[in-house]
């Protein structure tokens, strides 16, 4: 066990730039998935902020019909507007009908 161990220090004097380029790529393999990890999980939390703080004010409309999704974008489109009542109100004048 002590010669393998001798043996190995005395190539790695041997083989200086070999022995320092295979750490330095250990090094910077190791540096690159830290910060890819790193990166990956601030872009998550920052997405999360943003999708948080986006859905406090927008309501989203489907359209719904023969159409379906393509009439927002068909040439001639018509769009309505809408007004800014309660919820509770509006499902109170669509149920007395």
């Amino acid at each position: 066990m002590r010669e393998s161990f001798l043996q190995s220090i005395a190539n790695l004097r041997a083989n200086k730039l070999r022995s320092f380029l295979t750490m330095f790529g250990i090094l910077w393999g190791i540096v690159s998935v830290v910060v890819l990890s790193a990166m990956g999980e601030g872009f998550r939390r920052g997405n999360d902020a943003v999708l948080m703080e986006f859905g406090k004010n927008v309501g989203i409309i489907w359209a719904v019909g023969r159409a379906g999704r393509r009439a927002a974008s068909a040439p001639g489109a018509s769009f309505g507007s809408l007004s800014m009542t309660p919820a509770s109100s509006s499902a109170s004048r669509a149920c007395s009908r």
